[in-house]
């Protein structure tokens, strides 16, 4: 397979470089992870109704539905979030350091999820995935500066100072 080739101010990489895909796993199986977590306390929160209206015997079937479907939305949301991040600083267009390449990942990976309630109900966990990403990101900068290093947040460049 021939990987696709981007061209950049300062690099030439290609697509199947571990530098892009890095991110991108991370995003699906991070988004698993805490997919998972907030199914599992939205289950928690809601057990004794459930209990009461199916029973004992349904309530291990509310709460795989529950754990599953919330893993499956942040993981789709939260990986389409870091392939559209990194695809836009991999062309040039938006530094992954910027806040606008944050917004436009943001509100692209959230584009699907706008269609009925019940998946707009999902918007506050994916916002509370890109505030997580953005402080971290936020952080790795405070470090650089701190070892003299400037970090050019709109372009990505990096100097010693």
């Amino acid at each position: 397979m021939k990987a696709i080739r981007l061209q950049q101010a300062d690099r030439n990489e290609s697509v199947m470089d571990s530098d892009f895909w890095r991110p991108v796993v991370m995003g699906f199986v991070g988004g698993s992870f805490i997919g998972t977590a907030v199914g599992l306390t939205e289950f928690l929160v809601n057990a004794r109704k459930i209990a009461q209206k199916v029973g004992n015997a349904g309530v291990p079937r509310h709460l795989v539905n529950s754990c599953a479907s919330k893993a499956l939305a942040c993981s789709g949301f939260f990986g389409v979030y870091q392939v559209t991040g990194t695809a836009l600083d991999k062309f040039g267009i938006l530094s992954e350091w910027s806040w606008e390449n944050a917004a436009v990942s943001a509100a692209v990976a959230a584009l699907p999820f706008l269609r009925n309630a019940a998946s707009r109900a999902n918007l506050p966990v994916f916002a509370l995935l890109v505030a997580m990403e953005r402080w971290d990101k936020y952080k790795v900068v405070q470090r650089m500066r701190e070892e003299g290093i400037k970090v050019d947040t709109s372009t990505g460049a990096l100097e010693r100072v």
